[in-house]
């Protein structure tokens, strides 16, 4: 039977000294960001346009101009790519809008949903998951809730939640700092042009035109043990990534993630540091 990585990892984390959070926030982000394994809540899907009632004609997906760095992969067309090139385009993309936003579901038992929203300069950040756990990062400071309590991440701490909310800060910041694609795609080799496709934007009629790619080898990203056995990307004409989707293994159970990007360049909206 398929479970999801998050729950397995739930399991070993109550054997685990605290030594080893890092590690197991560092999966956890992997299969999806903040929703290590939680139970599946309807309110969670709730889009950042939702929640800003905003106007029912959708934003475009994306709305920077193609950096230079993405040149290749739009004069590329069918052809393979180098995972350093694809990762590099994405990030410049990033770097170019300036915020995005992003939503992951996870599937098998204890399948998650989750929003992520992030600036990246100066960098700032909301996640929230389906059980209600959420985390916010401004600038070098962020905050973890889970279970309806809020702790700050603190290095060094002898607080439990201080602690793992200091491990989710130092994972999620590096996953989403410039130049986190170029190497995590590096490590699959080569990327294979699968086929063109269009993608519905969330929350919109809108199409997009994508161009899919699916990585040629298994890799471990970040080194962290988690195997992953399939993944493809779907990037547009500027090199924004649209859409990634993610098999990955770890002591004999796997959990596949789906994760779409949007609303690139939009305001995000960010909570401010909780009281207390």
């Amino acid at each position: 039977m398929r479970k999801s990585l998050g729950a397995v990892m739930a399991s070993r984390a109550s054997r685990r000294v605290p030594g080893s959070v890092l590690l197991i926030v560092g999966v956890c982000s992997l299969t999806a960001l903040t929703g290590c394994g939680r139970a599946a809540d309807p309110s969670a899907s709730r889009t950042p346009r939702e929640s800003k009632n905003a106007a029912s004609s959708a934003a475009p997906a994306t709305s920077a101009p193609e950096p230079a760095a993405c040149r290749r992969v739009r004069e590329a067309e069918t052809q393979d790519l180098p995972g350093k090139v694809l990762g590099r385009c994405i990030d410049a993309y990033i770097t170019a809008s300036n915020s995005v936003h992003r939503r992951v579901v996870s599937d098998g038992p204890g399948a998650s949903k989750d929003l992520i929203e992030w600036q990246v300069k100066p960098f700032q950040l909301f996640a929230k998951s389906s059980d209600g756990t959420q985390l916010i990062i401004l600038g070098e400071r962020a905050w973890q809730r889970s279970k309806g309590k809020w702790a700050e991440a603190k290095q060094g701490s002898t607080n439990p939640d201080e602690s793992i909310a200091y491990a989710t800060y130092l994972v999620t910041r590096r996953t989403h700092e410039p130049g986190y694609h170029e190497g995590y795609l590096a490590q699959a080799g080569t990327w294979k042009f699968s086929r063109s496709q269009l993608l519905r934007v969330p929350d919109s009629t809108e199409q997009v035109k994508t161009r899919k790619y699916v990585a040629t080898s298994a890799f471990t990203p970040l080194g962290m043990g988690v195997r992953v056995t399939a993944a493809a990307i779907w990037v547009d004409k500027n090199g924004a990534l649209i859409k990634a989707e993610t098999v990955a293994e770890l002591g004999g159970f796997s959990a596949r993630e789906v994760e779409t990007y949007y609303d690139y360049g939009l305001p995000v909206t960010v909570p401010s540091a909780p009281r207390g």
